[in-house]
């Protein structure tokens, strides 16, 4: 999902320069301010956190500390956000049909993908936990292993020790999971 958005955000960007480029899009700058009340738990320990003495201070000062803003994004429609280097920015786009293509960038699927992917969900769970196909799988990678790699590599030899450091929590399969991989829990 990271990935995804990083990308999307990168075509964003390139978009926005091009429609900047042919004079399609603008830059909102006009940001609005709304209060953002904080909890008194949060606030005591931000405050504790810069070094502030929050018993020697008054009731008043007290509820100023609890009263913060923030700025609050432009409500329009034809307003995009990009991140820019960490920072959001803002954009009206004044020609609709840019507008149409750069918010299909986010959108989410309607309810007739959604049910297909269900059922798509439901198959790809029914076949991948099948014995048979786990043997397959195994037998398949395997295979692959001896063909790009090592000529020892065998069936029994790799896939014991696959499994032994599944069940071992191995560092380098706790490296595997912490990158987005080995998610199966085939075992």
């Amino acid at each position: 999902m990271l990935v995804d958005s990083s990308f999307k955000n990168v075509a964003l960007g390139r978009a926005i320069a091009m429609l900047d480029a042919a004079g399609a899009i603008t830059e909102r700058t006009d940001l609005n301010w709304r209060e953002a009340h904080v909890s008194p738990a949060s606030a005591l320990k931000a405050l504790k956190d810069i070094g502030v003495e929050v018993g020697k201070l008054t009731a008043k000062q007290k509820d100023q500390w609890l009263r913060l803003f923030t700025l609050a994004p432009p409500k329009d429609p034809k307003i995009i956000m990009w991140m820019d280097k960490g920072k959001r920015r803002y954009f009206e786009v004044l020609d609709p049909d840019a507008l149409v293509s750069l918010t299909s960038l986010g959108t989410q699927p309607g309810d007739f993908l959604r049910l297909m992917g269900w059922f798509k969900k439901a198959l790809t769970y029914g076949v991948t936990h099948d014995p048979a196909f786990m043997m397959a799988n195994a037998m398949r990678d395997t295979l692959h292993a001896w063909t790009i790699g090592k000529k020892n590599v065998t069936f029994l030899t790799s896939a014991a020790r696959g499994f032994r450091k599944a069940m071992a929590t191995d560092p380098d399969l706790l490296n595997i999971m912490a990158g987005g991989g080995g998610t199966g829990g085939f075992y």
